[in-house]
């Protein structure tokens, strides 16, 4: 079982790694804090699980252009 996040309102550290990152930041964000902490949750020292993160390992990125635009139409 996880346990909740739990984030704090005060400056202070972040687990970026964390899998609760995304909500915590959600929350501060509507809850309008200028800044938070990971300094109190159970989950401050955790990590994503490594098959969970996206890299890139190819420096030549192509992105398509959806059907109908091109260029010019930029």
């Amino acid at each position: 079982m996880r346990s909740k996040a739990n984030p704090v309102k005060k400056p202070g550290r972040r687990n970026f790694q964390c899998v609760h990152y995304g909500d915590c930041l959600d929350y501060a964000v509507a809850s309008k804090w200028e800044s938070w902490s990971c300094s109190k949750c159970p989950n401050r020292y955790k990590k994503t699980p490594t098959d969970a993160v996206q890299s890139v390992r190819d420096g030549h990125i192509r992105y398509e252009l959806p059907s109908g635009m091109s260029r010019e139409t930029w």
